[in-house]
C-alpha cells in the first residue's frame, strides 16, 4: 500500500483522465519513489533507512510518494538490487556501504548515512571462543583468527586488502555459521548490531565481543538510478538540510537502532583497530571528510568520543556546506 507523506486530497473513483488541468499538474509535481524492499525482513535497521528516505524528502520540500520495489518476495543481495535499481524500472534507491563496486553505474547521495559511524564495527563471537578471541590484542592477532563477511560486500574486500582471513557467505547464513564454529568472529557496525538484536537472539551461542574496534573509512550511502537525478537532488538537498539543522544528529541518537551504541558497546574502552580502505570513489572520501565530525586528540589521532558530534562544530566546511542550502 502506498504510503503518501505529504499533503494531498485523493478523490476515489476518479481516474486522471478526469482530473482537472490544475490537478494534473499537481500531480507531476509528486515524486514517486519504490523505496520499500518487499524481499527484507522487517527490522529495526530497516525502519532506520526508509524512515530516513522520508525525512530527507520531506526537509527538501519536495512531495513525494514512498513505493514498494517491484522485486521478488525472497531474500535478494544488494548486489542484485544494485542492478534493479540501475534500469529504473522496479526500484529507485539502494542503500549500502561505500566502496561497492557494483554501485558505480548508480548516483551517489553525498551525505553518509551515518554520518561516518558506519567505519566503526564491532565483533560477534561464539562463547565457545572466548578465550581465543580474548588473546587477541592488535591487528596481527586479528590476522590469526577467522573473519565472516557478506559475499559482495565491500567490508569484505577491506579486511582481505589488510591481511585478514575472511570466510564470505551471504548475510542470511552468516549467524547460523558463526553459531557452528565455521568462523571465529563476524563484523558488524556498530549501527547495524542494535538493529539485529533480535535476530542475534535466535542464535544463544553468540555473544557480542567486548574488547575490540575496527575502523576504516566507510559508512552507507544511498545510490539511486542515473534515470532519477531529481531524486538524487532530493534526497541530497534534504539529507543536508537535516545535518545542518541538527536533525540528522539527532534521529542517529534517538532511533530504536542507533542511540545509546556508545554506551552499551562500551566503544570508548575498546582497543582500536585501524584498517586502509582503498575502494572509495573520490565522491565518497569526500562526502566523508565533509559530513563526519569526529574528534582528534593534539596529537592528531582519532578519539572515540562521539562518533556523532552534538553539536556539530561550526567550522568554516560546516558553514560553507549549510550556507548552500539555505
Amino acid at each position: 500500500m502506498r504510503k503518501i507523506a505529504c499533503s494531498t486530497v485523493l478523490i476515489l473513483g476518479l481516474g486522471l483522465p478526469f482530473l482537472s488541468d490544475a490537478a494534473r499538474l499537481d500531480q507531476a509535481d509528486i515524486l514517486h519513489v519504490k523505496a520499500r524492499r518487499t524481499d527484507e525482513v522487517s527490522s529495526l535497521m530497516v525502519d532506520f533507512r526508509l524512515t530516513l528516505i522520508e525525512k530527507a524528502l520531506t526537509a527538501s520540500g519536495q512531495r513525494y510518494v514512498i513505493d514498494d520495489c517491484d522485486v521478488p518476495k525472497y531474500p535478494t543481495s544488494d548486489a542484485r538490487y544494485a542492478v534493479l535499481v540501475s534500469d529504473g524500472a522496479r526500484c529507485d534507491v539502494l542503500a549500502t556501504a561505500s566502496g561497492a563496486g557494483f554501485t558505480k553505474e548508480l548516483l551517489l547521495v553525498p551525505v553518509p548515512m551515518y554520518l561516518g559511524g558506519g567505519g566503526y564495527r564491532v565483533f560477534l563471537g561464539n562463547r565457545a571462543n572466548t578465550a581465543r578471541v580474548a588473546a587477541v590484542k592488535d591487528l596481527e592477532g586479528l590476522r590469526r583468527l577467522r573473519i565472516g563477511s557478506g559475499t559482495f560486500w565491500s567490508d569484505s574486500d577491506i579486511m582481505t586488502d589488510n591481511g585478514l582471513n575472511v570466510i564470505r557467505a551471504s548475510y542470511s547464513s552468516l549467524f547460523s555459521m558463526l553459531e557452528a564454529d565455521r568462523f571465529d568472529l563476524l563484523s558488524r557496525s556498530i549501527y547495524e548490531i542494535g538493529g539485529e538484536k533480535q535476530l542475534i537472539s535466535k542464535h544463544p551461542a553468540l555473544v557480542v565481543e567486548p574488547r575490540l574496534l575496527l575502523h576504516y573509512p566507510s559508512d552507507l550511502f544511498f545510490y539511486v538510478s542515473k534515470a532519477r537525478p531529481e531524486l538524487q537532488k532530493a534526497l541530497t538537498l534534504g539529507m543536508t538540510r537535516m545535518y545542518c539543522s541538527g536533525e540528522l544528529q539527532r534521529y542517529i541518537l534517538e532511533h530504536p537502532s542507533t542511540k545509546d551504541v556508545m554506551d552499551s558497546l562500551q566503544v570508548r574502552q575498546r582497543i582500536i583497530l585501524e584498517l586502509e580502505n582503498k575502494h572509495l570513489t573520490k565522491a565518497e572520501a569526500q562526502a566523508l571528510a565533509d559530513f563526519a565530525p569526529l574528534s582528534r586528540g593534539k596529537d592528531g589521532s582519532l578519539r572515540v568520543t562521539d562518533v556523532v558530534a552534538k553539536p556539530v562544530l561550526q567550522t568554516k566546511k560546516f558553514q560553507s556546506i549549510c550556507k548552500a542550502v539555505h
